[in-house]
């Protein structure tokens, strides 16, 4: 057993309200496929750290929606950076996690990091439309504006691109995000939500 490896699932936790915590329902192991060793421990939330969770989300989408697009999309590209300083680190998380080979868990961390760089800039075309009404000289105008948290669930085999898909878009939108990685590739997962 890899104490290094170890010690970094215990590095991290569960992210509930801008801090890392315990998950208050224990633990599971989490198993290398390549010789189905225990590489680390992840923790398990409790139904009160679910509902913790969802009630803080809702002062994030306040201020969120606080937020003006060009700060969010700040906010965004550097996640991005934030990935792309620690790429390689991440790479070998997900080799370790699902016995994918080095090469791929390389470029799926490159691909991840452009989802971020894409939705910054999505963040500053979050237009709205102006539609001619029924009633003369009048217009209805259209506006996009978040209206709450997402809840997502990612799969093992893209762990860290799967996520990205999820997360990039909702807080590019204004939306604050509950996410669930696999139990396979759980710290793949926390070095996401490091980042």
């Amino acid at each position: 057993m890899n104490m290094k490896v170890m010690s970094m699932y215990e590095n991290y936790g569960l992210y509930i309200n801008n801090e890392w915590v315990k998950g208050e329902e224990g633990i599971f192991d989490v198993i290398n496929p390549f010789d189905e060793s225990v590489i680390g421990q992840a923790p398990i939330a409790s139904p009160d750290q679910i509902t913790l969770a969802i009630d803080t989300s809702m002062n994030a989408l306040r201020e969120w929606n606080d937020m003006h697009a060009w700060e969010r999309a700040e906010k965004i590209l550097n996640i991005a950076d934030n990935l792309r300083a620690e790429e390689l680190d991440i790479a070998k998380t997900i080799s370790l996690e699902t016995g994918k080979p080095l090469a791929q868990a390389k470029r799926e961390v490159t691909l991840s990091i452009d989802q971020f760089v894409w939705f910054a800039e999505q963040t500053k075309r979050i237009y709205g439309k102006t539609i001619q009404s029924r009633m003369p000289n009048t217009n209805v105008t259209v506006s996009h504006t978040p209206i709450g948290t997402v809840a997502a669930f990612s799969s093992w085999n893209f762990p860290i691109l799967l996520m990205a898909r999820k997360v990039a878009p909702a807080i590019a939108a204004g939306c604050p995000i509950i996410l669930r990685s696999t139990d396979v590739a759980p710290l793949t997962g926390m070095k996401l939500v490091q980042a």
